[in-house]
Parts: structure tokens; sequence; C-alpha cells
């Protein structure tokens, strides 16, 4: 897709309690599927989450995290993956929130 992973490195640790993804502008033909990878293993338990086509507004998950509670800790790594994807979507947002 020549997409590359956003990679992150943690610098705070904490516990997730939910994440949030938007488009400003929403994918009209296809689902976009995405995955988040804490040091290289998905976050998710069915490995990712799908952000569907012609959605206005965002996807929250606060629950289906692979191995309740998701912990970070200092120099851990993030890494967003686009598993699937559509040219008309724009100005992708993921939030997470932390405590």
């Amino acid at each position: 897709s020549g997409l590359k992973p956003f990679r992150y490195v943690v610098h705070i640790g904490g516990v997730l309690e939910s994440l949030s993804v938007f488009f400003a502008t929403p994918p009209a033909n296809n689902d976009i599927a995405l995955d988040v990878q804490l040091n290289g293993a998905s976050i998710f338990e069915a490995g990712s989450i799908t952000y569907p086509r012609s959605r206005t507004t965002p996807v929250r998950i606060t629950s289906g995290f692979g191995s309740p509670p998701i912990e970070f800790a200092a120099g851990d790594i993030l890494r967003l993956n686009v598993i699937t994807a559509d040219a008309t979507a724009k100005d992708g947002i993921l939030t997470m929130m932390v405590r």
C-alpha cells in the first residue's frame, strides 16, 4: 500500500482505558482495518479493529483488548498498522486514553 507504520516510543507508563479512531473524510468504498501493536503484539483480541465505510462518527473501543489491562511502560513501542485502506479516507486520528 506504500504506507509506513506509525511508530511511537512510550515516555510514561500507564494503563489503556479506551481507543478512538476518526476520519475527517470517511472511507466511501471500503472499511478500514487497523491494528495497534505493543512491542510487536496486537493489543486487540481479534487482531484488528474496523472503521466502517461511510461512518461519520468516531469508533470508540473500551473492550476487546487482547489481555486486559493493557499496560504501557516507558520505552515500550506502539505501532499503528493499516491492514486495509480506502483512498477516499482523509485525515485519520487515533486517540488513546491512558491513565
